[in-house]
């Protein structure tokens, strides 16, 4: 992972910057020790740490440059939707300004996260506020689509200081789960007059950091999805079938096998019966040689019953592989390097 360099914060010491003496320069000062803070976060690891500050430094100084910082150290603490927001909004704010070799990684980027978030529909009334993992994402109606990193989440939904919604929830990659808060009967009330009354058209800030005390209560979750994708069921019904199978023809040509041992003891006993009989005929004779076509015949099946579940056990050995590989796609980690210093004050 690249690090800060000296000459990048010998550029941020020495870099330059007018403003009006007073609450002006008293905001200046606060980005730019943020900025550092958040800085000396990321240097330390602490990425999520890193995230706050970049994101305290922003409400002193709003500059789209931000961003890209932001989502850095957002998609390096494993919050891959809000690391994801912040790269989409590092370019749409950016526009032409952005450098092409950053515009070229954050793209780069964008195009990697998509494939590790899914997406939450959430179905409660203006004015619920959403919180992942402890973490404030806005208050319904949302501007935009919310994502959310692949795997299992705290959510909460929280309506008037009540918790109307309180669960775990898998998150898959590219696909949206909806989650629905019960609520109670004066809570149902309150949203009835709110929606009536109310016509909700502020956007939320996608950057609040603001948390609730979460509490027990009864919740209803519906999913579009599972912790297993389409594919990865198929492989892993296929691996199981195959195995089934598998220990089907390895038990056959064992059960042969056993059956092919007795057969030949039976055989020489019916030999040793014939050569030793003073009177020998036919009847005495074909009994050596149908315990001899008994053992030709068990030889055939236990040779296919072993052949059959060898090939079964090698396809359920590669099924259960190209499963594993399936779900390890929903758990890859991203960590990019924080490429210098990309606001200036």
């Amino acid at each position: 992972m690249m690090k800060f360099t000296k000459t990048l914060f010998l550029l941020f010491f020495l870099s330059s910057y007018n403003v009006i003496a007073g609450d002006g320069e008293d905001e200046q000062f606060k980005a730019k020790s943020f900025f550092m803070e958040g800085a000396a976060y990321f240097n330390n690891g602490e990425f999520q740490k890193a995230a706050d500050s970049f994101r305290e430094a922003y409400k002193y100084k709003p500059a789209w440059k931000l961003f890209y910082n932001i989502a850095q150290a957002e998609a390096a603490s494993g919050r891959y939707g809000v690391a994801l927001e912040n790269f989409e909004s590092y370019l749409a704010k950016g526009k032409d300004n952005v450098p092409e070799d950053l515009s070229a990684e954050s793209i780069k980027e964008i195009s990697r996260l998509r494939m590790l978030v899914g997406t939450i529909d959430v179905d409660a009334p203006p004015g619920t506020q959403l919180l992942i993992d402890d973490y404030s994402r806005g208050e319904t109606p949302f501007d935009g689509i919310i994502r959310v990193a692949v795997g299992k989440h705290h959510i909460v939904l929280k309506y008037n200081d009540e918790i109307i919604f309180d669960k775990s929830v898998n998150f898959s990659g590219s696909l949206t789960t909806k989650v629905t808060g019960k609520f109670s009967e004066k809570s149902q009330n309150d949203a009835a007059i709110k929606t009536d009354s109310t016509d909700s058209t502020d956007t939320p800030d996608s950057d609040s950091t603001d948390t609730a005390d979460s509490k027990d209560k009864a919740v209803t979750v519906s999913s579009d999805i599972s912790d297993i994708s389409k594919k990865g069921k198929g492989l892993l019904a296929g691996a199981i079938v195959s195995a089934v199978l598998a220990a089907g023809g390895l038990g056959t040509g064992i059960a042969f096998t056993v059956k092919r041992i007795k057969d030949i003891d039976k055989r020489d006993a019916a030999a040793k019966d014939y050569l030793d009989s003073v009177n020998t005929d036919v009847a005495s004779f074909n009994k050596v040689l149908d315990a001899d076509d008994a053992m030709k015949t068990d030889k055939t099946l236990m040779i296919a019953g072993f052949a059959v579940g060898g090939a079964l056990t090698i396809t359920s050995a590669v099924l259960f592989a190209l499963f594993s590989k399936e779900k390890k796609k929903k758990t890859v980690s991203v960590y990019p390097a924080l490429n210098g210093l990309q606001i200036t004050f």
